[in-house]
């Protein structure tokens, strides 16, 4: 039984387990005809792709979203949009802020009032112009906006992908990426 075996090129195994050695050997391979095994899967074209993505996303969004915790407070839509466009544009007055954000002055300075109290926002003099006052972010308020920018966990992100092999790893990073890097606006618009 052991020629046979090794015949087939597993030295030192029996006939019974030549399967079992051929599907570790199998699983030692590492190529594109691997990696897609279904072959609707290696025929799929690319809006049945977007397709089969746009299905997949929600579900790694409601799997992986950053859960945000009872204690730390939310920004409200209207109040991260002023700490982001402070993150942007730099210190601004009130009338400033209330110009680009096409609110009335007084509606900015209640806005901010609140994100002052809150202590994500500060007043402090312009140094080019010691009449005015600029409003600006405290590194609160940036470790705030941080926090509202990031979308998915990275500890439930890590845990999924502790358990995918270093290939799998690479493989999903590389994808992305050239997700990423192509130009959706190029081609049709959305359908």
């Amino acid at each position: 039984m052991r020629q046979v075996a090794a015949r087939r090129g597993i030295p030192g195994e029996t006939c019974m387990s030549t399967s079992l050695a051929s599907v570790r050997a199998r699983r030692r391979r590492i190529g594109v005809d691997d990696v897609i095994r279904d072959s609707r899967m290696a025929r799929m074209d690319a809006k049945e792709a977007a397709e089969q993505f746009a299905e997949m996303f929600p579900q790694v969004y409601r799997r992986f979203h950053r859960r945000v915790p009872h204690t730390e407070y939310r920004l409200t839509s209207e109040s991260l949009a002023i700490v982001q466009h402070l993150a942007d544009s730099g210190p601004l007055t009130v009338t400033e802020a209330a110009r680009h954000m096409d609110r009335s002055q007084a509606a900015m300075s209640e806005l901010i009032a609140r994100l002052v109290t809150r202590g994500l926002l500060a007043r402090m003099p312009d140094e080019r112009d010691r009449r005015r006052t600029l409003i600006w972010m405290t590194e609160t308020g940036r470790q705030t906006l941080e926090s509202a920018r990031s979308v998915l966990s990275p500890a439930l992100v890590a845990r999924a992908i502790e358990q995918m092999s270093f290939a799998d790893r690479r493989r999903l990073i590389e994808a992305v990426q050239r997700l990423l890097d192509t130009n959706p606006t190029q081609g049709d618009e959305e359908e």
